[in-house]
């Protein structure tokens, strides 16, 4: 819908089903954060918090729609059990790096504005 052009709001934890940043954010965050993760899981959540601790913002855009199909990256991993297993150590990977216990993504009521009017 046209209302939602140019609106964004500050997400309190990124789900990395599609972002956007510049390349130098990616190498700075990516290279700086994600380092001690194994493959996915805790990875967006890692990013999310490196975002954080450089000073970085991190919004939702109102204006896209991503259709997302859950677990298609590591279906293949859940009837095995090894989807669990990976998933378990990067959460205990996360914890030691970060210092914090993770806790699950939750839908939280966002603020939209537009994105001239939110601060940097």
């Amino acid at each position: 819908m046209e209302k939602n052009n140019g609106r964004i709001a500050d997400i309190h934890m990124l789900a990395m089903l599609c972002v956007a940043f510049r390349r130098e954010t990616y190498e700075e965050v990516w290279g700086r954060w994600t380092n001690s993760l194994a493959l996915g899981c805790s990875k967006t959540t890692t990013i999310h918090c490196g975002s954080k601790r450089s000073n970085l913002r991190v919004v939702c855009a109102a204006d896209v729609f991503v259709h997302h199909f859950g677990q298609a990256a590591f279906k293949h991993l859940i009837p095995t059990g090894a989807y669990d297993e990976l998933f378990t150590e990067n959460r205990r990977r996360f914890e030691s790096k970060w210092s914090v216990r993770w806790i699950p993504h939750q839908n939280a009521s966002l603020e939209f504005q537009p994105a001239k009017a939110l601060k940097r």
